[in-house]
């Protein structure tokens, strides 16, 4: 049995407000979860409109239509991804990174998902600061996941409790 620790705070319902709060802190990473067809790409790229500096990544698309990367997608684990997303976020200048369609990678990871976790608990980018979002469809171990910002909010989002753009 999985004991999950409860947090006092509730959810941000405002993610310009959570992105407002996460750019203050070390770790800027966060998780964007919600079924299949609800709406998770529409919803980021609409967040990426609304910030200044904002960047969407269709990391599938870009796969696609990169040989170099295609070539190499037995290797597009969990480190290799972290370096392709900072690269690109250095090259974009970008304040706001949203990668999305990452699920085609995920499948090929540990089924905990502990490696991803891990990046995300640890990840930030300094050169531009950048906050970096990861648009997933939702597994059971994103639901289980206690990954808080310094103030005790969760990095792990659901779409369904976010106010929409």
């Amino acid at each position: 049995m999985t004991v999950v620790k409860t947090v006092d705070h509730p959810p941000y319902q405002d993610m310009l407000q959570f992105l407002q709060v996460l750019s203050h802190e070390r770790y800027q990473a966060f998780v964007l979860h919600a079924p299949a067809f609800e709406g998770k790409t529409p919803f980021a790229r609409k967040l990426c409109a609304a910030t200044p500096g904002g960047v969407y990544l269709d990391l599938l698309q870009t796969v696609v239509n990169q040989p170099e990367l295609a070539h190499h997608l037995d290797v597009m684990d969990v480190p290799a991804t972290r370096d392709f997303v900072l690269s690109y976020a250095h090259q974009t200048q970008a304040r706001l990174l949203i990668v999305d369609e990452l699920d085609f990678l995920v499948h090929t990871w540990s089924a905990d998902l502990v490696p991803f976790k891990r990046m995300i608990e640890w990840l930030h980018c300094t050169h531009p600061l950048t906050c970096l979002g990861f648009v997933l469809q939702t597994r059971p171990a994103l639901e289980e996941w206690q990954v808080l910002t310094t103030t005790g909010h969760s990095r792990i989002l659901r779409l369904a409790d976010l106010c929409q753009l």
